[in-house]
């Protein structure tokens, strides 16, 4: 397997994208001193490294593949450019299928099936909050409640499903999933707070030179209907008074949902929505002046801020840019749930940087 850390000193820059919806890892490189055509292949996996300023001496090690190259023949055919993803973009690429009118008595766990779906890919499962209860059974059989059976185009889709269908059964808020940076998989219950907080500070910091929030009150929704799997009889309907005071009146779209068998349910997706979307959303954006390692769907407080320090983010998304020697982090997190999961299959990138970039002490976590 072939690293990043001898071919550093040469890139001219790289930009880095990871969002929430997707664990996809994938990166792109641009070097200002061409690399030999023998360097790289397609199809190679690659290590790289990041080292966080915020932790000095920790490294973070992910996985790449090589998937494509840009060479230039008027320069030998010299590497100019390279560009790849991790293995977690089979999820997104291949398809699963369960078939229930084969196998309608079969009942199993959302951990073992999970299993299944990740059965022949190299990611495992890593854990959440809430932890998966093993007493839950679901079966084949679709047509009734807690049923799971059907042909999903990507395996990203059937891990939505099954964690939408776990959700509904035990009471849950959505439960959102990432791949972690040691190709794990991992979930957390949105709405909740959940295992370790980070406190973020921003003030008398020269590596935090912009930091925006933006309090976004376009959207509310105070009044919210919805219709299951029989819209004449499991329906919900409510409304939020103090917000329709604040706000005036504001109809949300109606929720759909043949999956929701029960009227507990749908008195809870309902409610859940409203209680979400009834109130102003924030989002707020943080630079930092150096590489800075934070997983997509933690949850922080801007402490030292006057005027948000109680308010919980999700961090959505990292977008690292520069070189080696000039590394720019940006952190982007919303309190909005619509946010903290977009609905579409975008690849996501993370990172390739090397151990040029030197670890400097900071003040940004408590």
């Amino acid at each position: 397997m072939a690293s990043l850390e001898d071919r550093t000193q040469g890139i001219a820059n790289f930009k880095i994208t990871t969002r929430i919806n997707e664990g996809i890892t994938s990166f792109n490189v641009s070097y200002k001193t061409p690399l030999k055509p023998s360097a790289f292949t397609t199809g190679q996996q690659l290590n790289i490294t990041l080292y966080d300023v915020a932790s000095p001496g920790q490294t973070t090690i992910l996985g790449g593949r090589i998937q494509r190259i840009k060479r230039n023949k008027k320069d030998a055919n010299k590497i100019y450019e390279i560009s790849g993803r991790n293995d977690a973009y089979f999820l997104v690429k291949n398809g699963f299928a369960l078939d229930g009118s084969l196998t309608s008595t079969t009942t199993f766990t959302a951990n073992e099936m999970l299993e299944t779906i990740l059965a022949d890919e190299p990611i495992e499962i890593g854990g959440g909050t809430p932890s998966l209860d093993d007493n839950e059974l679901f079966h084949t059989n679709k047509n009734i409640n807690k049923g799971y059976s059907g042909i999903w185009s990507t395996k990203k889709k059937a891990i939505d499903s099954l964690f939408k269908l776990y959700a509904q059964a035990v009471g849950a808020n959505r439960i959102r999933w990432y791949i972690d940076n040691e190709n794990k998989l991992r979930w957390f219950e949105t709405g909740k707070r959940r295992g370790n907080i980070i406190n973020i500070y921003t003030e008398g910091n020269d590596l935090t030179p912009s930091f925006e929030v933006d309090e976004n009150a376009e959207n509310i929704v105070n009044d919210l209907a919805g219709y299951g799997c029989d819209d004449s009889s499991i329906k919900s309907h409510q409304s939020n008074g103090a917000s329709i005071a604040r706000f005036g009146l504001q109809v949300g779209d109606n929720i759909t949902d043949s999956s929701i068998k029960t009227q507990a349910d749908m008195d809870a997706r309902v409610s859940s929505e409203l209680e979400q979307k009834a109130w102003p959303s924030y989002t707020a954006t943080l630079t930092l002046k150096k590489y800075y390692d934070i997983e997509v769907g933690q949850q922080v407080y801007f402490k030292d801020d006057p005027d948000y320090p109680d308010i919980l983010f999700t961090c959505t998304q990292k977008e690292i840019t520069g070189n080696p020697a000039d590394i720019t982090t940006t952190l982007s997190f919303s309190t909005d749930e619509s946010a903290i999961a977009p609905p579409t299959d975008t690849d996501v990138t993370k990172a390739i940087v090397s151990d040029a970039i030197t670890n400097t002490k900071t003040n940004l976590v408590s």
